[in-house]
C-alpha cells in the first residue's frame, strides 16, 4: 500500500510560507475509536486494509495555532475492522500575523499531516495487534508536488532542450 498526499503548488507555497513561523510545540491524541469483528480464530495473513486522511485548521488561540490531522484504517475484507484517530498538533506563532484559513489547511495537509503521521502509525498498529488482528505497519507518508499539463510540457521541452 502507497500512502501519498498531493499538494497543488499554491498550497506548498503556503505551508512552506506559513512553516517559517510556527514552531512544534505538541501532539495530541484528541479522539480514537476502534471496532471490529475479533481476532481471527485461525492463524491468518496479514489483510489489506484502505486509509482515508481529514485535515483541518482549528485556528489561533494565545500565540497557538492548532491543527486536526484524522486518518480511518479500515479492511472490509474477511476480517472487518476500523481505527479512527484524530491528532490535535499545536505549533506556536513565532511572527504575527496568524495564518489566512487557506494557509493553515494547506498546512494541515502537508506538515501537520507529517508531524502527526509517526503517532497515527503507531496508534493503529498497536491497536490492532491488541486487537488481535493481522495488519502490516502502515507504509511511510509522501507527499507530492501535484504538476498541470502546461507544467508537464514545460519540464518536458526543458528535457528535450537539454539532451539536444
Amino acid at each position: 500500500m502507497s500512502l501519498t498526499v498531493s499538494l497543488t503548488a499554491t498550497e506548498a507555497e503556503s505551508a512552506k510560507a506559513l512553516q517559517a513561523r510556527l514552531l512544534l510545540q505538541d501532539v495530541f491524541l484528541w479522539r480514537c475509536e476502534a471496532d471490529g469483528a475479533g481476532p481471527p480464530v485461525m492463524p491468518a495473513e496479514p489483510v489489506t486494509v484502505e486509509a482515508d486522511f481529514e485535515w483541518a485548521y482549528e485556528g489561533s488561540k494565545d500565540s497557538t495555532e492548532d491543527f486536526s490531522i484524522t486518518v480511518k484504517v479500515a479492511s472490509y475484507e474477511k476480517l472487518t475492522f476500523h481505527v479512527t484517530a484524530t491528532f490535535l498538533v499545536r505549533y506556536k506563532l513565532l511572527v504575527e500575523p496568524s495564518p489566512r484559513p487557506e494557509e493553515g489547511e494547506a498546512f494541515a495537509k502537508s506538515q501537520g499531516l507529517l508531524a502527526a503521521w509517526p503517532y497515527l502509525r503507531e496508534l493503529v498498529q498497536n491497536t490492532t495487534a491488541r486487537m488481535g488482528l493481522p495488519i502490516e505497519s502502515l507504509p511511510a507518508l509522501r507527499l507530492v508536488l501535484q504538476t498541470t499539463r502546461k507544467t508537464q510540457t514545460l519540464r518536458k521541452k526543458k528535457r528535450a532542450r537539454r539532451t539536444s
